[in-house]
C-alpha cells in the first residue's frame, strides 16, 4: 500500500475496501449526477472490477484530520486500446476540489501505467465541465472518440 498526499490528505492504494467506506462519497457524485462512484461500489460488489492486472490500481483519497474519503480514482485496461491503461472510476467531494487531490490520484495512476511499460493512459472527461480542463492540465490531449475524450503518451514524459 502506497501513501502520499500533504499535510490535509493522503492518497492509499487499495486492493480491497468496503463499500460502505464510498457512501459518502458517492451522496456526493450522485447530488452532481455523477455516477462513477456508484459504479464502482456496484462493480467491486460484482466482483467486475479488482483492479489488479498489470498496470491497474485504484487509490482513495482521505482527509487526515477526519479519516473521510475524499477522493478515488483507478485505472485499469483500456477496453478500447488493450495496449493502453484507461483512467476511470475518478471523483473528488466537491469541497476538496483544487486542493491538489485530483493530481496526486491521477500522478499515482498515471506512474502504475508506466511502472508496467504502458505507453498510453486515455480517460473519458465527460462527467463535468472541469474534468476535460483538469486532464489537460496534466498533459492529456484531446482524441476525437467516441469512448475516449483524453489521451497521454508517456514516452513524452
Amino acid at each position: 500500500m502506497s501513501s502520499s498526499g500533504s499535510a490535509d490528505f493522503e492518497v492509499e492504494e487499495h486492493q480491497h475496501f468496503n463499500a460502505s467506506d464510498l457512501l459518502q462519497l458517492n451522496d456526493f457524485a450522485k447530488s452532481e449526477n455523477i455516477n462513477v462512484v456508484s459504479n464502482l461500489i456496484s462493480s467491486w460488489s460484482d466482483n467486475e472490477s479488482f483492479f489488479g492486472e498489470r498496470g491497474e490500481g485504484l487509490w482513495i483519497g482521505r482527509s487526515t484530520e477526519s479519516g473521510e474519503v475524499i477522493g478515488v480514482g483507478g485505472i485499469t485496461i483500456c477496453p478500447t486500446f488493450t495496449e493502453s491503461r484507461r483512467v476511470r472510476r475518478f471523483y473528488i467531494a466537491p469541497h476538496w476540489r483544487r486542493r491538489g487531490v485530483a493530481t496526486v490520484l491521477a500522478k499515482e495512476c498515471i506512474e502504475r501505467a508506466k511502472s508496467a511499460g504502458v505507453l498510453t493512459v486515455t480517460c473519458h472527461a465527460a462527467a463535468s465541465a472541469m474534468a476535460p480542463r483538469f486532464w489537460e492540465s496534466i498533459g492529456f490531449e484531446p482524441v476525437a472518440d467516441s469512448e475516449i475524450t483524453h489521451v497521454l503518451h508517456l514516452t513524452n514524459q
